[in-house]
């Protein structure tokens, strides 16, 4: 009786284990899980029951499909989310337990339930360090954000290295004799998920350059339509300004209607030098953009720097970075009012600056200014107070940086965003 005591309380430490593991690599503390503790305790249950009733290899396998079952019910994530999680825990306590076991062996305890008792007791508080002082939330997001080819190859060895487990406690097969056959197995499979994974990347790629192409073709159609009239007026503007001279007689007079009809050009042209710029979907958003910005009766003054931009990011994901910065420029400042967005690129990176109207910066705003939620807008404060944080973690994404600052013109604070990725 006093081992089977035990054997339950080693079973619910390994529960502990994992709970530990997988809320510190998910990133989730265990009182924002769904039921952790109740869920355990079923799952505790459970399977204390189940495994007296079935004490063969289908008991076995009915005991991991309940843990994991029971994981990815706590979680409350995707189904691909919590089966890495799972099986990063699993190989986690398992590499622990393994240290433990081979000290162990250094010590000639005979009692065995006792030893493995204090195994895993030991490899509990191991656990609990661990989590406290590793951030293994961080490497599990370079993981889950990186390729899918890591993920279905530590998926793939799992599910080898449980039917080996299985092969080994269940059969009496000698394992050594098959480790050809799943090796070869072994290969197979990381060739075909290798092809597999290689024909959707580039299926998903042509989907995704589609779907941008729909997006924001019309944005281009509209800029060359915009330019395209423009162009049939240029003559008519040409013969105003030469006539100029016969309705000026004077030299002032006509060097004051020279520089106002140039400024009135100048000013009425310089949308098209978003036509010079290298990337094509982000001159038709930017145009796209300063039409929504005329009809709020707002201005969006656009300087272009460099028309050879470069950047680390994708275009589509600059779309996204530009959307942010206008739009909260735009709706920080009123009607009649103007902001300015300057483009340029160095080191291989592209640089957008916006400068608008704007409150001062306290320590206190800039502290809380990226955070999920936090909006300086008083009105429709629901729809409001993630587009900063969607910024922060597109840019960080890309190792790019965010400069947020005061600038001052005569007697107005100006509020700075530059983004460098």
């Amino acid at each position: 009786m006093p081992d089977i005591i035990i054997e339950q309380l080693c079973f619910l430490l390994e529960l502990i284990c994992y709970l530990t593991l997988i809320s510190s690599l998910s990133g989730i503390p265990i009182k924002k899980m769904r039921h952790p503790f109740i869920a355990l305790s079923s799952n505790f249950f459970i399977c204390s029951v189940l495994s007296y009733i079935f004490s063969n290899a289908l008991g076995w396998i009915i005991l991991c499909l309940c843990c994991f079952i029971t994981f990815s019910y706590i979680l409350h994530v995707s189904f691909f989310k919590s089966s890495i999680a799972y099986v990063l825990s699993y190989a986690l306590l398992s590499l622990i337990q393994d240290i433990v076991v081979m000290a162990f062996n250094r010590f000639s305890i005979q009692d065995k339930a006792f030893s493995s008792f204090l195994g895993s007791a030991i490899s509990t508080i191991l656990i609990l360090i661990l989590c406290r002082f590793i951030n293994l939330n961080k490497w599990f997001l370079l993981l889950m954000e990186g390729s899918l080819y890591p993920k279905y190859l530590i998926l793939h060895l799992y599910v080898l290295y449980m039917v080996e487990i299985g092969l080994s406690k269940y059969s009496a097969i000698n394992i050594n004799a098959l480790i050809p056959l799943i090796s070869f197995f072994t290969v197979i499979v990381l060739i075909t998920d290798i092809v597999i994974l290689s024909q959707q990347q580039i299926i998903s790629k042509q989907q995704h350059d589609l779907a941008n192409y729909n997006i924001y073709q019309p944005m281009m159609d509209d800029l060359i339509e915009d330019v395209t009239g423009r162009q049939h007026d240029f003559d008519n503007i040409l013969t105003g300004i030469r006539m100029l001279p016969y309705t000026h007689t004077d030299y002032s007079s006509l060097k004051e209607a020279l520089i106002s009809s140039s400024d009135e050009v100048i000013s009425e042209y310089r949308t098209t030098e978003l036509l010079k710029i290298n990337m094509f979907v982000i001159a038709g958003f930017i145009y796209s953009k300063q039409k929504q910005a005329e009809k709020a009766h707002k201005k969006l003054n656009i300087v272009v720097h460099s028309y050879l931009l470069e950047s680390r990011m994708p275009e589509y994901e600059l779309v996204r970075v530009l959307g942010i910065l206008i739009d909260n420029a735009l709706e920080a400042i009123s009607e009649h009012d103007s902001m300015t967005l300057h483009l340029d690129s160095r080191d291989g990176r592209i640089i957008i600056t916006t400068l608008n109207r704007g409150p001062l910066l306290t320590p206190e705003i800039r502290a809380k200014l990226f955070t999920a939620g936090y909006t300086t807008k008083t009105c429709d404060r629901q729809k409001h107070g993630l587009g900063l944080y969607n910024l922060r973690r597109l840019v960080f994404k890309y190792n790019g940086k965010i400069y947020l600052e005061n600038d001052y013109l005569l007697d107005d604070t100006l509020v700075r965003f530059e983004v460098m990725v």
